[in-house]
C-alpha cells in the first residue's frame, strides 16, 4: 500500500509504507514528553540506504545570524534526537515500539547501510542551499564522524529529481 506525507506545502512520496517510519507518531516519541524533536519520517529507501527526513517551508538567511543559528540548532536536535530514537529502537531498548517498525528497517544489515540526513526547503533557490548544508554539516561534525552520516540539504525541486516528493 502506498503513503504520501503531506509537509511543509510538499507531497512526500508515494512510497510503500512498509518503507516508512514515522517517528513523531510512533509510542516511543509520544512517551518521551515535549523536549524531544523528531524528523518527519524515516525511508528505507533500500536495503542498504536508510534516510533522515526533515522537511521545511522556508529557511533564514545566513546573515542572520541570530534566526539562522537558531535555526540550524533546530535541524541539529531533530536529527540527532532521531537517531538517537531510531537506533534505541532497532537495538530493542525499547521492545514494545519495536514492533511498530515495518519490517524494511528490521531486514537492514546495519554495519553496512548508508544513513542520510535529508533536508528539503519548499521553494529555496538552489543558489541558497550550500550556507545550510555548510552549516548544518558543522553542526553535525562529530555524529557525521561518529555515524558515517551524510547530510544532503534539497530545494523541492532536487527533491522532485530524486524522487521524494510528487508534483
Amino acid at each position: 500500500m502506498s503513503i504520501t506525507i503531506p509537509e511543509s506545502g510538499m507531497q512526500f512520496g508515494p512510497f510503500d509504507e512498509k518503507h516508512i517510519f514515522q517517528l513523531e507518531k510512533s509510542q516511543l516519541y509520544k512517551s518521551l514528553g515535549e523536549n524531544i524533536k523528531a524528523v518527519e519520517f524515516v525511508l528505507c529507501q533500500q536495503m542498504n540506504k536508510i534516510c533522515f527526513i526533515e522537511a521545511k517551508s522556508s529557511a533564514p538567511q545566513p546573515h542572520n545570524n541570530k534566526d539562522f543559528d537558531k535555526f540550524i540548532l533546530e535541524l541539529y536536535d531533530k536529527f540527532v534526537h532521531s537517531i538517537e530514537l531510531f537506533f534505541s529502537t532497532i537495538l530493542k531498548r525499547k521492545k514494545d515500539i519495536y514492533g511498530e517498525m515495518p519490517s524494511c528497517f528490521h531486514e537492514a544489515e546495519y554495519a553496512r547501510i548508508a544513513i542520510i540526513l535529508i533536508l528539503v526547503i519548499n521553494g529555496h533557490e538552489i543558489g541558497w542551499l550550500s550556507p545550510i548544508s555548510d552549516a548544518l554539516k558543522r553542526k553535525l561534525k562529530r555524529q557525521i564522524k561518529t555515524w558515517d552520516l551524510t547530510v544532503t540539504v534539497l530545494n523541492h525541486d532536487l527533491a522532485y529529481e530524486n524522487q521524494l516528493i510528487s508534483v
